[in-house]
């Protein structure tokens, strides 16, 4: 066999000059090479980076100036079966650290995009879940009456109750909501609050709008619980009907029942299958696959979305990691459409600055 010509291999050589930024998107090339020159590891292949944050945000304790806050509700109360949620925001810090923050399909860079930044943890005192939902209203609260949009990571799904109170206080919002569990019972165990009422009590108190409410994935072994969830119109497509159709059918439904208006979007991590999603606190199987959630939150493109979250990633039931993993990348690819959202709604483009 002929050997590779000089010229080839002359060629090649040039090539392999390049450095590891040096990418063809003039966009993409700006972004990594500022990034470096701000003082970050965009790629999170350094161990010295000192920012432990979502997607190597910048820290930051005052999120008055920012268009997105990226938050941690680190609560593990009343999820039922396993414990072990509070641990969800640290470990999808740490598996973000290798994502380079740039939808690899759009191009979409959201902190070119928006100014955003890691607020930390939401401080709560006491263990009383009543009193840890109001600090989280609370906390939510600022960040509506400052115009800053979030994305939180859990924790129990508890916790996107109090959300929706914030965010919906002024103008009930649609709701777009994978799960396994429509979350709307009644409560059970005397709780007052628990992840079985989220949106039944949303829906009562008027900070959602139960006819511009999605319910995607319900499945397995309490579907006979979400009677409210059909009663009060609420659209709830079955995992089952969701394979049945596919993603392209199912998001054109959607995107007719949510309309235009302020949407929020919240996925607890086991609408997927346990095939893919193992380390979540209560694990359904035959749910959703990866690719399908991926496909689900792509499908919101251009939705005009004020919030979202992910919550139940539960490391202890999977020391690997992917679970977390995973999560972080659905974690990206909802950062992506708050930005792209945020920028459409304000027309304003602010750039992430870390010095």
């Amino acid at each position: 066999m002929a050997r590779i010509p000089e010229e080839r291999l002359a060629k090649y050589r040039r090539l392999a000059e390049q450095g590891l930024f040096d990418v063809k998107d003039d966009g993409i090339r700006a972004f990594l090479q500022r990034g470096v020159a701000e003082g970050i590891d965009p790629f999170g292949v350094s161990t010295s980076s000192p920012l432990n944050t979502f997607f190597r945000a910048p820290y930051v304790r005052d999120g008055s100036t920012l268009d997105i806050a990226l938050v941690g509700i680190p609560m593990d109360i009343t999820a039922p079966l396993h414990s072990g949620t509070q641990l969800g925001p640290r470990e999808l810090r740490k598996w973000s650290q290798g994502y380079a923050a740039i939808h690899n399909v759009w191009k979409t860079c959201p902190f070119d995009m928006c100014n955003i930044g890691d607020v930390g943890d939401v401080p709560m005192e006491g263990y009383s879940i009543a009193l840890r939902v109001e600090q989280i209203r609370k906390f939510f609260d600022v960040f509506v009456e400052q115009n800053v949009n979030t994305l939180t990571a859990g924790g129990e799904h508890t916790m996107t109750l109090p959300i929706l109170w914030a965010l919906g206080k002024n103008e009930p919002l649609a709701v777009v909501h994978l799960d396994s569990h429509g979350d709307t019972t009644g409560s059970f165990g005397g709780d007052e609050y628990n992840d079985g009422v989220i949106f039944r009590r949303a829906a009562v108190e008027g900070v959602i709008d139960p006819e511009r409410t999605v319910q995607i994935g319900i499945h397995g072994r309490g579907s006979f619980l979400w009677d409210f969830s059909h009663d009060s119109g609420m659209r709830v497509i079955t995992a089952e009907e969701f394979q049945d159709r596919g993603a392209a059918d199912v998001m054109k439904e959607v995107r007719q029942i949510i309309g235009d208006g302020p949407t929020y979007l919240s996925v607890d991590s086991d609408c997927m299958d346990t095939s893919c999603m193992p380390g979540t606190t209560a694990p359904e199987p035959f749910g959703l696959t990866a690719r399908e959630v991926r496909d689900i939150i792509r499908g919101l493109r251009g939705v005009d979305l004020v919030g979202a979250d992910l919550a139940e990633i539960n490391p202890f039931l999977d020391p690997s990691g992917a679970s977390a993993n995973l999560g972080a990348a659905i974690m990206l690819e909802m950062l992506c459409l708050l930005a792209e959202a945020r920028v459409k709604r304000t027309g304003q483009t602010r750039k992430t600055h870390w010095m």
